[in-house]
């Protein structure tokens, strides 16, 4: 909306104009050239500021201020709170600076001491409901509120605790929203006495001084652990900040260190299963409906398996996992690959069941084995010499060649005949050696169709009583050609069953490297790392596509229920197609599973990823001083990327003009600082 007085200036009478500008300019105030020195008290945001009026360039008719900050800048009037009568003469710019921060410290002194709640209940009780700040500085100090007092009156006013202000009037809020804010109030007084307190026992603790533990110590312990995990990225980052500045802790480690001497985490604790809320045990409800686990009645329709022998193979802790056997016929051969079906054990909706979707992996680290399903359930659902135990079969029906002629899936009673073991050989029967000639025709068959075969490093990072060590992956030849070889065939099978049957399936999808990798010849640490960086990240999807790294067609994953949810979901979709003659997911429920489990698969990798370079750094941490070999990776323009032998732990090094290498090429690094939980390594090279 335009002035009143702008119609008016338009005028063609000068001596109106004139009256009406001289009119006007008093109504605004004295001009700015005659507040030069004069102190005042603006606005800029919500921040009182103390500034001086200077001499303003221009001419223009606006206050141009020093504030008490040393910023210098225009001020618009509506902005100005109060204008003291004192002046600032003229004096050096830093003077200036100097004195107006007195002053600014000053104002806030007064402001603390100002009754606020006096002045607002007086304020309600009069029958007036509007204010300006000269009245309620009259109404609170009389007619002479001091040099700061009016300042200060508006600082207090402007924290909105006991008045609301419209543009320069300010109102009495009601009683309720007044003991509303003094309630809040008192508890982030309490809150921060709390957290005072909770600093004093943590530099008592860092101390070594014995210390009464405080009844909050909970909610002390829970900041320090967000401060370990997250640092300045904590959720409650303002309350963590002010408790480890009132402890006098600095950063993650310190407040690391303070929890692992509290007792509450271990010297060697995984922070990654904290960061990450990777659930270590399962539930109490959990367990109890774990150990009174029963077969679900689809279990009554496995029909026995009648094969002579049954081979088992265990993993480290004697549990069978999964079973094969052939049988000899006049056409030819019986092939069974036997797989148990925990799922039959889990109650639809049930703990145990919400549980396992929520974890998606086992986790098999160098310190500990985290399972997917609760070790009652686990204990009943694998295979056993003792007795014939519900099973997911595959039966292969091959000519005297070897060439698969059909194949079935059925649910089918399994009894082991004999188990395998790391690390023992096989007997030399005959069975045995028509399985050994059948699974390395299986492999030629997948090379010949252009599939990929990364073997695994020799050496793996183990955790034994506290003690970390480097300790060979010990499996007879044949056995791992055939526990692979049977799988993958396994698994193409079933997906071939499934888009023939229409069943909706996970199917999963591992890519090639990229072209010019060499993924021929034995197991080294250059090749791994050369092929590995030229694959894509395998993939779950709904649609049947060949699966290009294992030279075969759709591949569902089915073989490893007990250590992967989408393998023990897939064996329930199998069960109930079986059982029922429907399957129980559709594809859009798959989907929606499979998206859900997404996230809980890649915190798995991270956490892997973590604990293995955690465990392989304190394995360097006792060889500090020695010398280890080391073989290069990759060589950017300034050093080497190189991994240290055995406990394949990657790192830079800094390379010299003297000595030049190529990938492949294998030197020797002497450790000469190591530390694990701060992820430091500092090699020299020999």
């Amino acid at each position: 909306m335009k002035a009143w007085y702008t119609s008016v200036l338009k005028s063609h009478d000068p001596t109106l104009r004139a009256e009406v500008k001289k009119a006007v300019l008093e109504q605004e105030g004295p001009r700015p050239q005659d507040q030069i020195g004069c102190v005042i008290e603006f606005l800029r945001g919500n921040r009182h500021l103390c500034g001086v009026v200077q001499p303003a360039p221009y001419g223009r008719r606006v206050l141009w201020v020093l504030d008490q900050e040393g910023r210098e800048g225009w001020v618009r009037g509506r902005k100005v709170v109060d204008f003291s009568r004192e002046k600032l003469g003229a004096q050096p710019r830093e003077s200036l600076v100097r004195q107006l921060r007195q002053i600014d410290t000053q104002r806030e002194k007064a402001k603390q001491e100002i009754d606020m709640q006096t002045l607002w209940a007086t304020a309600a009780e009069s029958e007036q409901q509007v204010w300006a700040l000269d009245e309620l500085a009259a109404l609170y100090f009389g007619p002479q509120p001091g040099r700061d007092g009016r300042a200060a009156l508006a600082r207090a006013l402007e924290e909105g605790k006991w008045f609301s202000r419209q543009e320069s009037q300010y109102s009495p809020l009601p009683a309720r929203v007044v003991e509303q804010h003094q309630s809040a109030l008192a508890k982030r007084q309490q809150a921060e006495e709390r957290l005072r307190e909770g600093a004093r026992w943590l530099r008592q603790v860092m101390a070594g001084r014995p210390a009464p533990r405080p009844a909050h110590a909970a909610e002390v312990i829970a900041l320090l652990e967000e401060a370990a995990l997250f640092g300045g990225e904590s959720p409650r980052a303002s309350e963590v900040a002010r408790l480890m500045q009132e402890a006098h802790l600095h950063g993650p480690l310190a407040a690391f260190e303070v929890l692992a001497k509290l007792g509450y985490w271990q010297p060697d604790e995984n922070l990654d299963l904290h960061r990450w809320q990777v659930p270590v045990e399962f539930s109490a409800g959990a367990l109890a409906e774990a150990a009174g686990a029963a077969w679900a009645p689809e279990a009554a329709k496995c029909r026995r398996w009648w094969g002579r022998r049954v081979y088992g193979v265990t993993a480290e802790d004697g549990s069978c996992g999964w079973a094969f056997s052939l049988r000899r016929s006049w056409s030819g051969y019986k092939l069974g690959l036997h797989f148990p079906v925990p799922g039959l054990l889990l109650a639809p909706g049930g703990a145990v069941h919400q549980e396992v979707a929520a974890r998606g992996v086992a986790l098999h680290l160098p310190d500990r084995e985290l399972p997917l399903i609760p070790p009652g359930i686990a204990a009943k659902a694998v295979f056993s010499t003792r007795e014939r135990r519900p099973a997911l079969s595959v039966e292969v029906r091959l000519n005297k060649g070897f060439a698969i002629e059909r194949y079935e899936v059925g649910l089918r009673r399994v009894r082991v005949g004999r188990l395998l073991r790391p690390g023992v050989e096989a007997e030399a029967d005959r069975p045995w050696r028509w399985l050994a000639g059948l699974a390395e025709r299986l492999r030629a068959q997948r090379l010949a169709a252009g599939a990929l075969l990364l073997p695994e490093p020799p050496t793996e990072l183990r955790v034994r009583e506290g003690q970390v060590g480097v300790e060979q992956v010990v499996w007879e030849e044949s056995v791992g050609l055939l526990a692979e070889e049977f799988q993958v065939m396994a698994e193409s099978l079933v997906g071939q069953w499934c888009v023939r049957e229409g069943i909706p399936a996970l199917y999963l999808v591992e890519a090639l490297p990229a072209a010019g990798s060499d993924p021929g010849g034995e197991w080294t640490p250059a090749r791994h790392y050369a092929v590995q960086r030229g694959l894509s990240r395998d993939r779950l999807g709904v649609s049947p596509e060949v699966n290009p790294r294992r030279g075969a067609g759709p591949c569902v994953p089915m073989s490893r229920p007990l250590a992967r949810y989408t393998d023990l979901l897939m064996q329930q979709q199998l069960v109930s197609h079986l059982a029922q003659g429907a399957p129980h997911y559709t594809a859009e429920d798959l989907e929606r599973v499979l998206e859900e489990n997404t996230w809980a698969r890649e915190v798995a990798e991270r956490v892997t990823r973590g604990a293995r370079r955690y465990w392989g750094l304190k394995y360097l941490e006792d060889r500090v001083g020695q010398e280890m070999g080391a073989v290069i990776l990759e060589r950017p323009s300034a050093g080497y990327l190189i991994e240290v032998e055995d406990c394949q732990v990657r790192t830079f090094l800094p390379g010299t003009r003297e000595r030049r290498g190529e990938p492949g090429d294998w030197l020797r690094v002497e450790i000469v600082q190591v530390s694990a939980r701060r992820e430091q390594l500092l090699l020299r090279q020999v």
